[in-house]
């Protein structure tokens, strides 16, 4: 190639890299559905608190942050509460690391490593199992503490769960960042790799996407009884290049992402046991939805059912046979993109229809859910669809 000829090419390559960059420099992803959310209080009575289940903290061996780092990056984020799940320890407990702090509820809770894969042990006040233990021994240690299990990672493409499912799981992790990462398609990762650079957020946005098998494994099971999905953030701050260790993804980046919205019976009242008893009874009895925040303030939606003999809200258990009209509200939104909402019944879609606000009947028995998707742009100008919110399911059993 003569000279003339690599400085042609050269002058053609980065013209290539300023197009891409103005053009991803240009998504703005941030907001994209706008709304004016609903605050901390509903008309209903309920109030929702906001925050993240499972993050790490320096007392991971993999992970970097003190918990006083975390929780003030929360609160920058006004987030109500954050579960802190170290790797097979709650030393934090022991050195009185939970607490409120500022505005927001830290609680500590365990990431277990299991020989059939992870649980999260939430509720807990203490942690003595063995890595070599059965998992028998978590569950026994946990319900014994009156806490409750969470499956991780279920069907990471890397470590899935490769056991049975015990009755003393109550839920499981829909949505968990690092899997997202682990198991986007390569050229979301590539897109993310040269995203990142100019415009973090739209590479992040760009990793996610609706996790099919878990949804699936969590609908099979919640067909036949109360299974909670939550959202997992799953934070680590841990990036190891040779020998030396970097904070990235950045907390502060990853926290505001996705948020699991709690639907409380009374706003956080300052004291430390009662608050935290109010987050452990929403997250069990599933009285929460899932949403990437970073969309849009998802504060506001409701799933909710009534029948003559009474009623509920996600999470909640009615009586099948009998008639019962469902709700789905959405959040008060302004300036609405494409919107579609899909309401689910043991993980088949009965309908989908294009309202913020709307009503269906049903009698028939199993777990009603609703799932919310919005059309938002990509580097190509088509846009691409995603999921902005998860309910949990009503069940009618």
């Amino acid at each position: 190639m003569s000279i003339h000829g690599s400085w042609y090419f050269y002058i053609v390559v980065l013209a290539c890299i300023l197009v891409f960059d103005a053009r991803i420099v240009s998504l703005r992803v941030k907001g994209i559905i706008k709304g004016r959310g609903r605050g901390n209080g509903d008309p209903s009575g309920f109030h929702e608190y906001v925050g993240l289940i499972h993050l790490h903290s320096e007392y991971s061996g993999d992970a970097q942050g003190s918990y006083a780092e975390l929780a003030r990056v929360a609160g920058e984020h006004k987030l109500d509460f954050m579960i802190v799940t170290d790797h097979n320890n709650t030393d934090a407990i022991r050195d009185g690391k939970e607490g409120i702090y500022d505005r927001t509820l830290v609680l500590t809770g365990v990431e277990s490593t299991r020989p059939e894969g992870y649980l999260l042990g939430l509720g807990i006040a203490d942690y003595r199992t063995a890595r070599a233990d059965p998992t028998e021994t978590f569950l026994s240690e946990v319900a014994g503490q009156g806490g409750f299990a969470v499956m991780a990672h279920a069907r990471n493409s890397h470590w899935p769960w490769k056991g049975s499912i015990d009755a003393r799981m109550a839920g499981i992790e829909i949505v968990d960042f690092a899997d997202q990462i682990y198991d986007a398609s390569l050229a979301s990762k590539a897109m993310a790799a040269l995203s990142f650079p100019v415009n973090r957020l739209y590479a992040y946005l760009s990793l996610y996407h609706r996790p099919h098998s878990v949804i699936a494994l969590w609908d099979a099971v919640s067909a036949q009884r109360p299974f909670v999905g939550i959202f997992a953030s799953d934070i680590h701050q841990n990036l190891k290049i040779f020998k030396k260790r970097y904070k990235f993804p950045k907390a502060k980046d990853l926290m505001p992402f996705a948020l699991n919205h709690l639907i409380c019976p009374s706003k956080p009242s300052g004291d430390f046991q009662g608050d935290r008893e109010t987050v452990y009874t929403a997250i069990r009895s599933g009285h929460l939805f899932m949403a990437v925040d970073l969309l849009g303030d998802a504060r506001g939606f409701m799933f909710s059912a009534r029948q003559d003999s009474g009623h509920g809200i996600m999470g909640d258990v009615l009586r099948a046979g009998e008639k019962t009209l469902f709700t789905v509200t959405l959040p008060d939104i302004e300036c609405p993109r494409k919107l579609r909402v899909d309401v689910y019944r043991d993980g088949k879609k009965l309908f989908s229809r294009p309202a913020r606000s709307f009503q269906f009947q049903s009698a028939l028995p199993g777990a009603y859910r609703v799932e919310v998707a919005a059309n938002i742009p990509n580097f190509w100008g088509s846009g691409r669809e995603v999921t902005w919110i998860y309910s949990n399911p009503i069940h009618l059993f």
